[in-house]
């Protein structure tokens, strides 16, 4: 999910009274993915939007998922049609268009399965410790060997047709069969997490959730789903949109009572130094804020299940 997607889910769910930013948004991030050519970012940012309209309203309307639909495929078409076919005619360029879209959606499920018959048939390529090598090679100059980024093509198919696989699976079975399997039941598990916490009402994890549907939907095809820097810009994003001024205006708000608590009683007492004074007021604030947090959390827990309780069921 890049950066005008996450905008566009925030602003979609907050539209109410922002119809016109929500708009804005949602037609920049289209025209971001088309300026791209990523054939994915259209079908990720229509998905993650379908997800918060089901959870505002509680049912899936189906006027919505036809407009989804339709404005995913015109995208993705025009993107085809200037890229693989170059802007020239469409109807003799059909059938190889065919076949890179018959190749795209089946071919890396294909290939996976080469490779799980001939492990060694292509080189390893971006697995996923690869990420904290890059980090060392980039900060420490280290010069650590890494693996490629794009995976190899390999022929698939009776008829000489060649393509490569981007799947979930392919990224973690080179720790091994037993390995991957355990990766995906805890990628699972912590997806299942998030999704609870979004329907007990929480902002963040509705926007972390909206982004991962697609990437959870789409597993056999591409590994979107364990990108750390990508779900975790998601997160952290939300957080500081919907948690950090609030959480910076009490922090304030409870430092100040500190002081002025404590200037009170220290009115018949020596005046500490100034270099001591100051640590113990934010000591002090930091132990308010805290306990304000945990009770907050506790709040907005018992408000989502009371929120969940009352959503019509479908």
């Amino acid at each position: 999910m890049s950066f005008s997607g996450l905008v566009a889910l925030i602003a979609f769910r907050d539209k109410e009274g922002h119809r016109f930013r929500c708009y804005v948004a949602v037609i920049s991030a289209f025209v971001v993915c088309f300026l791209t050519a990523t054939k994915a970012g259209p079908l990720f940012l229509l998905a993650g939007l379908i997800y918060v309209h089901w959870h505002r309203t509680g049912k899936l309307s189906v006027k919505a998922v036809a407009l989804a639909v339709l404005v995913m495929c015109s995208v993705i078409g025009a993107i085809e049609f200037y890229v693989h076919v170059n802007g020239e005619s469409f109807t003799e360029n059909l059938k190889p268009v065919a076949r890179s879209a018959a190749l795209y959606v089946s071919g890396s499920i294909v290939a996976f399965d080469e490779i799980i018959e001939h492990p060694r048939i292509v080189p390893d390529f971006n697995p996923p410790y690869d990420v904290l090598k890059r980090i060392s090679n980039k900060f420490f100059n280290t010069h650590l060997p890494v693996a490629e980024k794009i995976p190899e093509f390999l022929t698939i198919g009776p008829f000489g047709l060649e393509g490569n696989t981007y799947t979930f699976y392919s990224s973690w079975f080179y720790f091994g069969a037993a390995e991957g399997i355990c990766a995906a039941a805890l990628f699972g598990f912590l997806f299942t997490l998030v999704f609870i916490r979004a329907q007990k009402g929480g902002a963040v994890s509705i926007i972390l959730y909206a982004s991962l549907v697609p990437g959870v939907c789409l597993m056999p095809y591409m590994d979107y789903v364990s990108s750390i820097w990508v779900n975790g810009f998601a997160a952290a994003a939300a957080w500081m949109i919907y948690y950090l001024p609030s959480k910076l205006a009490l922090f304030r708000d409870l430092y100040h009572r500190v002081v002025n608590d404590h200037a009170i009683i220290r009115v018949s007492m020596q005046p500490a130094p100034a270099r001591v004074k100051r640590p113990y007021y934010l000591f002090m604030a930091w132990r308010d804020f805290r306990d304000s947090i945990r009770l907050s959390v506790e709040q907005d827990l018992r408000n989502g299940m009371s929120a969940s309780q009352k959503r019509p069921r479908t």
